[in-house]
């Protein structure tokens, strides 16, 4: 099955919901506005929905790269480790041309890999045939070990704090501004001439005393409280411009920085060991184990570790016992269109988060499907999690929620989540929960703050919802039961709205943000943000090309490719079509070199034609 195939399938699984309608609603907290841009509420506190639009690789919005190929690898006779690594070794040692030097092949069939297959080469891609176990390429670990299957990034970096390392030896920019709201990617500083441009850096907030007291001391219930200085706020991020002492940055923050109880700073980060522009496309991972309560084997299937600007598409893991996929101290990934299946453990704690991130921020999961998990979709990097996007993913079978799981993790957004086979409206019943853990594993307390759940299709499943002090929590359009009242019973007024009414306007959150971040405001007579043609990857191409195209709603679409005499070459796509992303790859290589334009059309409107090149 393509990618392109099965990304469709796994809308229509996952219930997407339909186009809005004469029933429809929008939110009183976050609503498009008469300008066709979305309107932010700010509640009197401060608090209000966080912008999420700069998720995913590059910051959203742009279509994942077609790396060409420079090697191809068949599988041999016993373990295919060694020659697999030759294969991504020789690709890491090209140059980069754009930021890529080329993507390793692996052809249709299986390999037994008993040892860990590593990318730590900036612009290396490993790609497979697909996923499917019959067609596919197929990784098999059989061989007893906790050691994950496949690396993208630098290993030695798991566990740390290596997202926000400084860099020794510069001094930080004080923020001057008593308060930097929630959404707010400007302020004031204090020596700006120690910023700059392209600068990455760390937006640092201690813990201090005054900030745990402000917190409750992190609602630990029978546990000690939070410690000052265990932690730190931090987001990692670059810097846009500096205009006198106003410096900005590429995206928001998910927290209220208040000056009165921490003074937060920027400081230069050292992004010396980060792997960008890395991708793991098409093949499945299964690792073979003595049964469903087995952990002598492969811990994760697939790590990130400290990689920036990177993706997995298409990849199936299975029998894995901690995680399919897990994204440790990582910004701007996208993960989409994989498969986390049948984790083979005991079921108890720190184990089955079948799609994690921890200590990453900025990280977009996008027509995922995971089952039999513990925790499907989960943080579990305490505050150095924030700006991470579910959207249009399906939890199957699952036995407790999908959440940031511990120590404040902020700006988590379950968008269009879908829930099957599992209800109840128990506390233990729980699917999605963003709230406290009180005494849960190590001191969990306030797990989640300025957190959305949107849209979502919870089978008869229960949400719970609550605020935590000095920020919110938000469920809005779910359908299902939602809860203010979590398994600590705190006394909770979080944000709750629209309870099973169908219809919410924009269906996605997500995909109205990065709309609203890219694109110049729509006429006022418009449909906004129903149409949206992205710009074509690679451009120019010799081989292949990826046109991708977002729809706000359910809708008839064609997408096709003209000459510059304006003959149709290619039809691309052409049918019904989920609300959603969606992407397909066109063989441009086999087209004659020139300038061709691509077109999306439905309804009788069009999405405006962008053009790209095949180059010889």
């Amino acid at each position: 099955m393509s990618l392109f195939r099965a990304r469709l399938l796994t809308l229509l699984l996952c219930g997407v919901s339909a186009a809005p309608s004469a029933q429809s609603f929008v939110s009183k907290a976050v609503y498009p506005g008469d300008d066709g841009r979305l309107v932010y509420v700010t509640d009197a506190e401060g608090n209000r929905v966080p912008d999420f639009g700069t998720a995913g690789y590059r910051g959203g919005g742009v279509v994942l790269p077609v790396v060409p190929a420079v090697r191809t690898v068949e599988p041999v006779e016993g373990d295919d480790t060694a020659s697999i690594q030759a294969a991504i070794d020789e690709a890491s040692a090209r140059p980069l041309l754009d930021g890529l030097r080329g993507a390793v092949e692996l052809a249709a069939g299986t390999y037994q890999v008993a040892g860990t297959l590593r990318i730590e080469a900036d612009g290396v891609v490993l790609r497979g045939a697909g996923d499917d176990p019959a067609t596919g390429t197929v990784l098999i670990r059989s061989q007893p070990g906790p050691d994950p299957v496949l690396v993208v990034g630098r290993s030695d970096a798991a566990g740390g704090d290596a997202i926000i390392k400084r860099v020794e030896g510069r001094a930080p920019s004080l923020v001057a501004d008593d308060v930097v709201p929630v959404g707010a990617r400007s302020f004031r500083v204090q020596n700006p001439e120690r910023m700059r441009a392209g600068l990455d850096v760390v937006l640092y907030h201690p813990a201090t005393a005054e900030w745990v007291e402000a917190v409750d001391g992190g609602g630990t219930f029978s546990d000690p409280d939070w410690r000052p200085g265990q932690f730190p706020i931090a987001f990692a991020r670059t810097v846009e411009s500096v205009e006198g002492d106003v410096v900005t940055l590429d995206a928001p923050v998910f927290y209220r920085l208040d000056r009165a109880v921490s003074q937060a700073y920027l400081y230069p980060r050292d992004v010396s060991g980060v792997t960008r522009e890395v991708g793991v496309e098409g093949l499945r991972i299964e690792i073979e184990t003595r049964g469903p309560t087995d952990e002598t084997q492969a811990k994760n299937a697939l790590e990130l570790v400290l990689a920036e600007n990177a993706w997995v598409m298409g990849v199936t893991a299975r029998h894995f016992w901690h995680a399919g996929v897990s994204v440790q101290n990582s910004r701007y990934v996208t993960v989409r269109d994989c498969q986390a299946l049948e984790p083979h453990s005991v079921v108890t704690g720190s184990r089955r988060y079948n799609f994690e991130v921890e200590k990453s921020q900025l990280v977009l999961f996008e027509g995922n499907r995971a089952t039999d998990a513990r925790h499907a979709y989960v943080g579990n990097g305490s505050t150095l999690d924030s700006g991470v996007v579910f959207l249009d993913n399906t939890s199957e079978d699952a036995s407790t929620s999908s959440e940031a799981h511990r120590q404040w993790g902020m700006g988590f957004l379950y968008d269009n989540h879908t829930e099957v086979g599992s209800s109840g409206t128990g506390t233990s019943d729980r699917r999605i929960h963003l709230g406290n853990r009180g005494d849960y594993g190590t001191g969990h307390g306030w797990a989640c703050a300025n957190c959305v759940v949107w849209n979502a299709q919870m089978n008869g499943s229960l949400v719970i919802v609550e605020k935590p002090p000095t920020a919110q929590n938000y469920a809005i359009g779910v359908q299902g039961t939602v809860s203010n009242r979590g398994p600590f019973l705190f006394r909770s007024d979080s944000y709750v709205e629209g309870t099973d009414r169908t219809g919410l306007d924009p269906r996605s959150l997500y995909l109205r943000q990065l709309q609203d971040r890219q694109r110049p405001v729509a006429a006022e007579d418009e449909p906004t943000g129903s149409l949206r043609l992205l710009p074509p990857s690679p451009n120019p191409t010799s081989g292949p090309v990826r046109l991708g195209f977002d729809l706000a709603a359910p809708a008839d679409v064609r997408l096709t490719v003209y000459d510059v005499l304006g003959r149709e070459v290619v039809v691309a796509a052409r049918g019904p079509f989920p609300a959603g992303r969606h992407d397909v790859q066109v063989a441009a290589g086999r087209l004659p070199p020139g300038v061709y334009v691509a077109r999306l059309t439905t309804g009788g409107r069009a999405a405006e034609a962008t053009p790209f090149t095949v180059a010889r």
